[in-house]
C-alpha cells in the first residue's frame, strides 16, 4: 500500500534505505554530518539529564531520523536557501507527519517516530504539527528539538553565519 505521500511505510521498506535517504539528500540541513552531530548531541544531553541508559541508546538512534520525512519534500524546497514563502512552509511542516508514517508502526520505531513527528514543537505550544506544549511533547522529542536548533545555530547556512556557543546557548535559553 502507498501513502497518499507517495512512500511506502517501513514496514515494507528497510529502515536503513530509509535512513540513507536521509541522509544523502545533499541539503546542509539534512546532511550526514548534521544526522551525526544531532546524534551525538542528543546522547551528550540524555546522559546530561541523568536519563536512564535506555532512553539514552534509544534517543541516540532515534536522533538522526527526526527529519527523515524531508524525502517525502521536493528538493528544491529542502535546499532552498532563502526564506520560505507561506505556501512553502505549509508544504515544509508535511515533513513530520510523514516521517513519523515512514517509519512505520514496529515497537521498536516508537520513539524514532515520536522524534520525527514531534520535534518542531515547543514548550509554549507554538510549534507544529499538533500545538502541543510542555510535557504533552514527548521527551525524546523535546530533547532532539533543542539539539536540532542548537546544531543549526551552530552551523553556518547560505544566508547566516555561524553562532558562537554561547551564542547558541543564549537563543535556546532566552529565545
Amino acid at each position: 500500500r502507498v501513502f497518499a505521500i507517495g512512500v511506502r511505510p517501513a514496514r515494507e521498506k528497510p529502515v536503513g534505505r530509509v535512513l540513507a535517504a536521509n541522509q544523502g539528500g545533499g541539503c546542509q540541513p539534512c546532511s550526514a554530518p548534521h544526522i551525526q552531530r544531532v546524534s551525538a548531541y542528543a546522547r551528550l544531553l540524555a546522559r546530561g539529564i541523568g536519563a536512564d541508559a535506555v532512553f539514552v541508546k534509544w534517543a541516540t538512534r532515534s536522533a538522526p531520523m527526526h527529519d527523515v520525512g524531508k524525502i517525502t519534500i521536493p528538493i528544491e524546497l529542502v535546499r532552498k536557501p532563502s526564506v520560505l514563502s507561506g505556501t512553502e512552509r505549509a508544504t515544509m511542516q508535511l515533513h513530520t507527519g510523514n516521517g513519523a508514517r515512514l517509519l512505520g508502526r514496529m515497537p521498536a520505531l516508537a520513539m524514532a517516530r515520536n522524534v520525527a513527528r514531534y520535534h518542531h514543537e515547543s514548550f509554549d505550544g507554538s510549534g507544529y504539527p499538533e500545538g502541543r506544549r510542555g510535557e504533552e511533547i514527548p521527551r525524546e522529542a523535546r530533547l532532539v528539538k533543542i539539539v536540532d536548533v542548537y546544531d543549526a545555530l551552530r552551523t553556518a547556512r547560505p544566508y547566516k553565519a555561524p553562532y558562537t556557543h554561547e551564542q547558541a546557548l543564549a537563543v535556546l535559553r532566552h529565545g
